[in-house]
């Protein structure tokens, strides 16, 4: 078993590894795509990337026939069908009941609304979260973690009553 230096990942993979290092701990993503720009460290999701993002053929179309959605992978056309024709809101918030589709719009609520950062756990076991002060607009109820953004609002909405 390959174990992570800086945390505690681990994978039977020496190259899992490496990605592992390359991308969590230094940053680098040194495979990059020529025709956007994305960039990642693991081959083969620059793969899946550029048959997804780029490629004309779609291997899996909706199984809804009006629906003209097609998908390069079995996951991304299964989260269509869920996100889009089942609608399924299964991301729930812990602290006030929000529901969503989508893990990245969960993790928005909980940092713009309860100030709650979530950072996947290295090692694959779950979520860590830390709680983070909220700024908040002393006007009317916005709230945000960052003070740019709590002075862009307040210069924005309230521009008759700020200066």
């Amino acid at each position: 078993m390959q174990h992570c230096p800086h945390c505690d990942f681990s994978t039977p993979y020496p190259y899992s590894l490496d990605c592992h290092i390359k991308t969590v701990h230094s940053g680098i993503k040194d495979r990059v795509c020529e025709m956007c720009g994305y960039a990642t460290a693991h081959p083969h999701a620059l793969a899946v990337h550029i048959q997804s993002a780029h490629s004309a053929e779609r291997r899996m179309h909706c199984p809804h026939e009006s629906c003209p959605y097609a998908a390069y992978t079995k996951q991304a056309l299964r989260s269509h069908v869920r996100a889009v024709h089942d609608k399924v809101k299964d991301k729930v918030c812990d602290v006030c009941g929000y529901a969503t589709m989508h893990a990245h719009a969960l993790r928005g609520h909980l940092m713009s609304k309860h100030g709650v950062v979530a950072a996947k756990n290295s090692g694959g076991r779950g979520r860590v979260a830390r709680k983070r002060e909220l700024k908040n607009c002393d006007l009317c109820s916005y709230s945000t973690l960052y003070d740019g953004c709590l002075m862009r609002h307040k210069a924005k909405q309230h521009q008759d009553l700020v200066n």
